[in-house]
């Protein structure tokens, strides 16, 4: 069985927000453990890590509906090009055709 995962802007904020929490409380973790004398309890640790999860799933939720209703979208272009001929030319180019500056 294949788990597969759609992911979309929305979904990337929040993973990255979840390794952003992830590393910084445990940081602060190991920081608390060595400035007390015994061993902190994690409980607390855990409570405000999952507490941040929720607060930011919550937010980037609210903020992507909000963006996407005060924001029409607007008439992009993409432009694409391969690239080809990029190497060294054997003779000089010298009309503007040849040198890529007019669409054929």
């Amino acid at each position: 069985m294949i788990l597969h995962f759609q992911t979309s802007r929305t979904t990337e904020v929040i993973y990255s927000q979840i390794l952003a929490a992830f590393f910084s409380d445990g940081l602060m973790y190991v920081i608390t453990l060595l400035l007390m004398k015994s061993v902190p309890p994690p409980l607390p640790f855990l409570a405000v890590f999952v507490t941040q999860i929720v607060i930011s799933i919550v937010w980037t939720f609210l903020t992507h509906k909000w963006y996407f209703k005060t924001h029409e979208p607007k008439k992009t272009i993409i432009v694409y090009d391969m690239r080809h001929g990029m190497e060294i030319p054997n003779r000089p180019v010298n009309n503007a055709a040849e040198k890529g500056y007019v669409a054929q």
